[in-house]
This record gives C-alpha cells, structure tokens and sequence, in this order.
C-alpha cells in the first residue's frame, strides 16, 4: 500500500472516529442496541488501526530531496513517523478494550481503571501527532508544495490544540466527576469544547489529504 491510499485511509478512520463521537455524546441511544455497538465499536478499531497503519507507511517508505536533488529518508522524520506509531498503538488498545466490552468478554479491571488507562492512552496518541507534526512541519520547509507545507503548520496548531484537551480530560479525573468519553464534550463548557474539537478534527484531515493529493 502506497502513501497515498495510507493517507485516504487515516482521512476515513479520523472522519468515521470524530463523527460516532459527536453520535455518541448526543445521541447516545443510537448505541444501546447491543449490534450496532459491536459494528460501531469493530469500524472503530478499524478506523483506530488505519492512522497507525499511516505512521508505519510513513516510517517506511517516505523520503525528501536532499541538496543534489535524490530522493532520501529523513532520519528525524522517521523517528517521529515510529514514535507517533508507537503512541497510536495504545490508542489502538483503548478500541480493542472497546471490542472486548461490546462482546462481553471477561476483563478484570474496575470502572475506575478502566476510566484512568483510556485518558492516558488517548494522552499518548495526543502527543505521538502533535511531535510527528512539529517534526513533518520543521523538516520539510522548502522540500514540500506551499499547499502541504500550510496544511502542516495548521495540523501543528491542531494537535496542539488536541494536546491540550488530551491534558484537561486527564485533570478532569482528579475531580469528584463522572467521566465517560463518549460524552467528554459533556465535561465541560460546549461553547468552548465543541470548536477546539472541530479545529483539531478539520486541521487532522486537512493535512492528511493535501499529503494524499502530492504522495
């Protein structure tokens, strides 16, 4: 598989995660037939695995011109392509929790831990793409269309942007407050959460697809 159908692929998973979010949040029913949370929580590992599959592509096969013009691996770039695959991967672990769940099987953690390792594994992916972006952004300046380049700078603004809402869902743990992440857009101001998550969601896809246009 190709750059750019890895690329696609991360637009679907990224557009299929943030929409059974916002279905979720405000309309929670829509899971509470035992089917439709197996297919949702199934496309959701799916969707989950095509981002990390991204990352992987994207430590293996992409390169940059150096001065004479040949088509190399930036070292750097790499390392941030593998360190963004390996936090990703716990926010695959997050969605095979949630297969686990829908299909009743048995697991042996309480509510509360359950609660705690989701905020710190979705953290981990948080901060896996807000590093692959600074990286990608610094890295390819003058290598890249002005187009990809923009959308780099944006994706930077973005994921630090989801960075930040990774940190306050965490702190919100220390509080006497009930968390559920399918309704985190509860935890807090609306006015607020809702346009930051639609920022850090456009910014995400924005860049993924002007990278599908130019690999």
């Amino acid at each position: 598989m190709r750059l750019k159908q890895s690329a696609l692929g991360a637009v679907t998973g990224i557009v299929y995660l943030f929409l059974s979010r916002i279905a979720g949040t405000f309309w929670p029913q829509l899971f509470y037939n035992s089917s439709a949370a197996r297919a949702n929580a199934a496309l959701s590992f799916l969707a989950a695995g095509a981002l990390l599959l991204f990352y992987l592509m994207m430590y293996r096969h992409f390169t940059l011109p150096n001065k004479k013009g040949e088509q190399i691996k930036n070292e750097r770039l790499n390392n941030a392509s593998l360190f963004a695959a390996t936090g990703h991967f716990f926010v695959l672990l997050f969605f095979t929790g949630g297969l686990i769940r829908v299909f009743g099987m048995e697991h042996f953690l309480s509510e509360k831990t359950q609660e705690t390792i989701t905020v710190y594994f979705l953290l981990a992916g948080a901060i896996g793409w807000v590093y692959f972006a600074g990286v990608f952004f610094e890295e390819t300046k003058g290598k890249i269309s002005e187009r990809l380049f923009s959308a780099a700078k944006l994706a930077v603004w973005g994921s630090s942007m989801g960075l930040l809402l990774r940190i306050y869902l965490m702190l919100r743990l220390y509080y006497p407050s009930q968390f559920r992440w399918n309704g985190s857009l509860n935890s807090g101001p609306l006015f607020l959460l809702i346009p930051m998550m639609l920022f850090v969601f456009f910014t995400a896809v924005n860049f993924l697809w002007a990278f599908s246009r130019e690999n």
